[in-house]
């Protein structure tokens, strides 16, 4: 898979599972981001870290006119091979798989943080950190408000 085509492959991967963005749980989203960097790597990437998965959490807002929310977000990171180091930032690409909660007192004892999955033989572990946050269980409990797919570029 080339790095442009990830929404669209990802989708896909979605679909194929019965799985739709709008409607998916965080441990559904959990599953899906780590199965899908498990099956389908990027092919247009740094090769040590050039593909990447990330889990992070937190109340933020992003002054869209949405308000604030408590995120819960899965994002693919890639970083473009062939790039020259005062290009870096445009090497660098993100598929964001956001979960939006109401902003609450639970949501804001949480606080915020992340944790890297940066290669496919850590998979496992990632998938059980994930799975035995307070976030997860915070997740769980409350339901989505929203769910967001979106690639964005992030150097």
């Amino acid at each position: 898979m080339r790095t442009n085509e990830a929404e669209a492959v990802f989708r896909r991967y979605l679909e194929q599972r019965g799985l739709v963005v709008s409607r998916l749980t965080a441990e559904e989203a959990a599953d899906a981001a780590i199965g899908f960097f498990e099956s389908e790597r990027a092919d247009d990437v740094e090769a040590e870290t050039g593909d990447m998965l990330l889990f992070q959490w937190g109340t933020y807002d992003w002054h869209d006119g949405n308000g604030p929310s408590f995120q819960l977000e899965l994002a693919r990171q890639f970083v473009l091979a062939g790039f020259a180091p005062d290009q870096a930032d445009d090497a660098m690409w993100q598929l964001r798989l956001t979960l939006h909660y109401p902003a609450s007192e639970a949501a804001d004892a949480l606080g915020a943080g992340h944790k890297w999955c940066e290669r496919v033989a850590d998979t496992d572990a990632f998938r059980t950190f994930i799975r035995t946050t307070p976030v997860m269980a915070f997740a769980a409990a409350t339901g989505a408000d929203r769910v967001e797919l979106s690639p964005d570029q992030v150097g």
